[in-house]
């Protein structure tokens, strides 16, 4: 033990150990402020990587998009903008898909379109608010496909001497003119009869599509006036300066529009109207048609 405590230097040999535990003190303090600084990190960087795997994991938010029968591409446009697409996503979204749809045509098309006017099948689905405007028209395109197909409208249509394309064409007129499913099937009764015969078709609602699209091209809005010089339009669309079909549909047709293009009702009638009480009137001759507008439409007949 005598060799710890040499002579002179008994109080620095003492020391020592105070300062050993001194800084063995120190050493663990700082080892524990340590590991906690340590473990502080690790729990919030955990926390940080649970809560990235929480919100990655959750489906992503969904939004309905309606078109409802009778739905033009002018209004389309309206639609998108008001579920917030800028028109110049729209516009590209309308030009990509033309592009798409032409190159890759859906069985029943033999040749390209012009327009994707008529070619959306009029439902209420469900998107990804991340979805792009393409996507949305996309969907309502590959919809319309699918109630081609289930219906078998490719043959029902080539049964009435219409190709696809004649059929949506037709549908969608008589889905403008006419809202109830029986009118309707009469209507497409009448119109068939009419297509056959060459005769006009003569429908004042390809006329009021001809002057908004005509419009629609001057000036990037559907503004057409709403008066009988509409009915005068210079266009192919106009079914009372031109025979035949318009060349391209001129609206979204429901099921029971298209349906009633593929199974028309029986008859012979030629003409129709609708008259001042909502009830739509037909007649096998000019004569009995003139009666009609005469006894029930006054007021519809006279204005557009």
């Amino acid at each position: 033990m005598k060799r710890y405590m040499p002579d002179g230097g008994s109080n620095q040999t003492r020391r020592a150990p105070k300062v050993a535990l001194v800084v063995l003190v120190l050493v663990l303090i700082i080892g524990v402020i340590s590991a906690f600084f340590i473990k502080s990190k690790i729990d919030e960087r955990n926390e940080r990587q649970a809560e990235y795997e929480k919100t990655a994991g959750e489906p992503a938010a969904t939004v309905n998009y309606t078109l409802t029968p009778g739905t033009n591409m002018f209004k389309l446009r309206t639609y998108l903008e008001s579920k917030g697409f800028s028109s110049a996503d729209i516009e590209a979204a309308i030009a990509e898909e033309l592009t798409y749809f032409n190159s890759n045509l859906p069985t029943g098309f033999s040749e390209k379109v012009d327009t994707l006017e008529g070619l959306f099948f009029p439902e209420t689905l469900e998107f990804y608010e991340t979805d792009t405007a393409r996507t949305v028209l996309n969907r309502f395109i590959a919809e319309q496909m699918t109630v081609v197909a289930e219906n078998d409208l490719i043959a029902k249509y080539e049964k009435q001497g219409l190709t696809l394309y004649q059929g949506l064409i037709l549908a969608s007129v008589v889905q403008s003119e006419v809202s109830d499913p029986a009118d309707q099937k009469q209507v497409a009764q009448v119109f068939l009869k009419r297509f056959r015969e060459s005769v006009m078709l003569g429908s004042d609602v390809t006329a009021i599509y001809a002057a908004d699209l005509q419009c629609f091209e001057q000036t990037g809005a559907a503004c057409a006036s709403r008066d009988m010089s509409i009915l005068k339009i210079d266009s192919p669309y106009n079914t009372r300066r031109y025979r035949g079909l318009p060349p391209s549909p001129i609206a979204t047709s429901g099921l029971s529009a298209l349906l009633a293009v593929a199974e028309p009702a029986t008859g012979d009638y030629l003409y129709f109207l609708s008259g001042d009480d909502d009830v739509t009137y037909f007649a096998r001759t000019e004569r009995e048609h003139e009666a009609n507008r005469e006894n029930h439409c006054q007021v519809k007949c006279a204005s557009l």
